[in-house]
Parts: C-alpha cells; sequence; structure tokens
C-alpha cells in the first residue's frame, strides 16, 4: 500500500512538472535570467539611467508605487521620471537582497526584499514575460513592509490623513 502511493505521488510530481502545472520555481538558468534583469533594473534607477531602466520594462508594462495614486503604465512612469533621471541626473537606490522567482513557461513572478536609505525595508513583487527571447518586466510594485504589530498604528495614521474615521468595513 505505502509502495502504491509513493509510485502515485512521484508520478504526480513528474506529471505536474511536465506539464508545468506544479513546482512553479523554474529552471535555475531561468531564474538567474530574471534576477539579473532586476539587479539591472535597480542599478539603472540607482544611476539614474533613464533608457537603461526603462529599457528593461515590457511596452504594456505596470509600475505601482507605495502610494494608492501611483499606477502607471509605462508611458506615464516615463513622464513622471524623465524630469528627476534626465533633467536632475537622480535616481532612487533600492537594493535587492532574498529574492524568490517562479516560472512557468513564458512568464515569471517574483518577490524580493529591498533596502532603500530613506524607506527602509519594502518588499518589491512583481511580473515578466519573455519577449523575443528576452526578459521584460510587465508589472513591479513596491509596497512597505509593516510588522503586524504595528499595522493598526499604521492604519490610524493613514486614516486619519484622510480625515476617515474608520470603522468596521
Amino acid at each position: 500500500m505505502r509502495r502504491r502511493i509513493w509510485i502515485g505521488v512521484c508520478g504526480a510530481v513528474v506529471l505536474t512538472g511536465t506539464l508545468g502545472l506544479g513546482g512553479v520555481s523554474g529552471s535555475s538558468s531561468g531564474a538567474d535570467a530574471v534576477g539579473k534583469v532586476m539587479d539591472a533594473f535597480h542599478d539603472a534607477a540607482s544611476r539614474a539611467d533613464f533608457d537603461a531602466y526603462f529599457g528593461l520594462m515590457h511596452e504594456d508594462g505596470m509600475f505601482l508605487g507605495t502610494d494608492a495614486s501611483e499606477r502607471w503604465t509605462k508611458q506615464a512612469f516615463m513622464d513622471y521620471a524623465r524630469p528627476f533621471m534626465v533633467e536632475q541626473g537622480k535616481g532612487w537606490t533600492y537594493t535587492p537582497r532574498n529574492r524568490h522567482v517562479s516560472m512557468s513557461g513564458d512568464v515569471a513572478w517574483f518577490d524580493e526584499l529591498i533596502e532603500n536609505e530613506k524607506y527602509g525595508t519594502l518588499r518589491g513583487q512583481g511580473v515578466l514575460r519573455r519577449v523575443d527571447g528576452a526578459w521584460k518586466i510587465a508589472q513591479y510594485s513596491y509596497s512597505f513592509t509593516v510588522p503586524n504589530d504595528k499595522a493598526a498604528g499604521v492604519v490610524e495614521l493613514i486614516l486619519a490623513e484622510d480625515g476617515d474615521e474608520g470603522g468596521d468595513p
């Protein structure tokens, strides 16, 4: 009985891995390629290299910032960033650490902890698509990492700023 269960489990793992339905971690070379794209993305931002930074984004790319209003198409984000990066030569530095990449075919998704001098530790997460053999960032998002025991206080500050009394949903 145990042997039959073990064979069944092994068969399911092989089948789902072959079909791309499970084990979404992807090959290490694919994950390495995605990691290199994200490292280049962060590096270009830090150096205020506008062309390199936006060259890594998919044409239909989306950037989501930490503020609820920050949902930018690639073009809108370029328009926002151009005065900083091109005219003022100012970039932004987020140093990635602890990245996790998962893949299925020509799509990869990841999350990473990133460090910033002003904001501390944030979480970056996103999706990349492989187009003509090159990985392009289809979506990238930053979020603040708020310890659970501090969340109520942070929400209270946000609600006070918005003038909302809060309450139960």
